[in-house]
């Protein structure tokens, strides 16, 4: 915000809208950059704190009801490192009040939604500019300042031949900033008389495009001439335009589905989608790839052979040396069942240590009777109640396991 501060001019004007969960003002509207002002928005600058959410909506909808003053462009600059949700709710907004307002993003971090913040740009007319790492800050926001500072043309038009119809994208062409190409794809039909024959005027023949904006001083306008447009051959006779015609299907398929952002039913969008991207073989939110690989692994007419192909056995394991199986051939080695690892206990093993634990157990039981332990001291698993002085004397069946919830006795000693 300092840096964006320093690159204006006596002649501009500013404000700044800092935003969490809620929104504040610098000011009421738009101020002169002069020196005093400027050092009044350095000082606010200097107290913000970052805290709280990121509630966008409500700030760019104050931003953007606010009508630029005469003679000036609104560019609003929006810069979060936190992720942005409500994303159809901000499209929205955003086609509803942008009007002649240009709105550039600037997500900082990993955390921002990009597709957000790139869509929101495009929308708005403007860019999108992503600071992965915070080294990057100055580098690539004095890029964007200088970007806006200098804009060479606005309002674009594109005039095609006469005698075609054009589909062209993006619908709406950004502005034109120093050092920037305007690129739209575009598909252009030769329009059909009533009869079916193909009309050509002169401007048809010559292939002539022209291309129309504002300027800072004033309406410009060049034509660009493609010749003998109208003879070029279609993609189907033309290898070469196969590529330009992937181009144009990935930017028709893009503008298809944002308008799902404007409310246009998926139902409608899908079957165009679909054709486009069938059309141009190209992938899309409702086509994919299969991969097959063609190259055959033998020539077709080479006799098939047959021959075993050893296995991963367990280490330790050796092919039986007599097996019925064995001796047909081409048949697969057997191998002899898997042993325990030499310290396990074995299946003898575990025999021996079960006969061992019942012996222990009933010599336990044994040594109770004979040394009279009183049975409820055997009643509790991991816990043991020792009977009061008082009741030790009583039967054993007279007194009640302690415990929550249990009436629970103890069996005749």
């Amino acid at each position: 915000m300092q840096l964006a501060l320093t690159t204006l001019s006596p002649h501009d004007r500013y404000n700044i809208i800092a935003f969490n969960s809620d929104y504040r003002s610098y000011s009421t509207h738009p101020q002169p950059a002069t020196g005093t002002n400027l050092r009044g928005a350095q000082a606010f600058v200097d107290r913000l704190h970052a805290h709280g959410g990121t509630e966008m909506y409500t700030p760019l909808d104050a931003v953007l009801s606010e009508p630029a003053a005469e003679g000036f462009l609104k560019q609003v600059v929006f810069i979060t490192d936190g992720s942005v949700g409500n994303e159809g709710a901000l499209f929205q907004l955003i086609e509803q009040k942008l009007h002649q307002a240009r709105l550039f993003t600037v997500g900082i971090g990993s955390a921002p939604n990009s597709f957000f913040m790139r869509k929101s740009a495009q929308f708005g007319r403007g860019t999108f500019t992503h600071v992965g790492n915070l080294a990057e800050v100055s580098e690539k926001m004095s890029a964007l300042f200088r970007q806006l500072q200098t804009p060479r043309l606005q309002d674009i038009q594109v005039s095609w031949p006469d005698g075609f119809s054009a589909e062209a994208y993006p619908t709406r062409s950004p502005d034109l900033y120093h050092g920037q190409p305007l690129l739209i794809k575009a598909k252009l039909t030769h329009r059909q008389s009533a009869q079916g024959a193909v009309k050509h005027s002169r401007s048809a023949s010559d292939g002539s495009i022209t291309v129309s904006g504002l300027s800072a001083s004033g309406p410009w306008s060049r034509t660009l001439s493609v010749p003998a447009l109208k003879e070029r051959p279609t993609d189907h006779q033309n290898p070469a335009g196969k590529g330009v015609g992937s181009l144009w299907g990935r930017a028709k398929i893009s503008a298809l589905m944002d308008q799902k952002h404007t409310g246009v039913p998926e139902a409608d969008i899908k079957p165009q989608v679909l054709e486009v991207a069938l059309t141009h073989q190209l992938l899309s939110a409702y086509t994919s790839f299969i991969a097959r690989d063609k190259t055959p692994a033998r020539p077709p007419e080479t006799t098939l052979k047959a021959t075993s192909v050893p296995n991963l056995v367990a280490k330790g394991q050796t092919p039986m040396p007599h097996t019925l199986l064995s001796t047909q051939p081409h048949s697969p080695a057997q191998y002899s069942p898997h042993s325990y690892p030499q310290t396990a206990l074995g299946l003898n093993g575990l025999l021996w240590m079960g006969t061992l634990s019942a012996l222990l157990a009933l010599l336990l039981m044994t040594a109770g009777k004979l040394l009279m332990i009183p049975p409820e001291w055997f009643l509790r698993a991991g816990s043991f109640v020792q009977p009061s002085p008082q009741t030790a004397s009583q039967p054993a069946s007279q007194h009640a396991l302690q415990g929550p919830s249990q009436d629970v006795k103890a069996p005749n000693p």
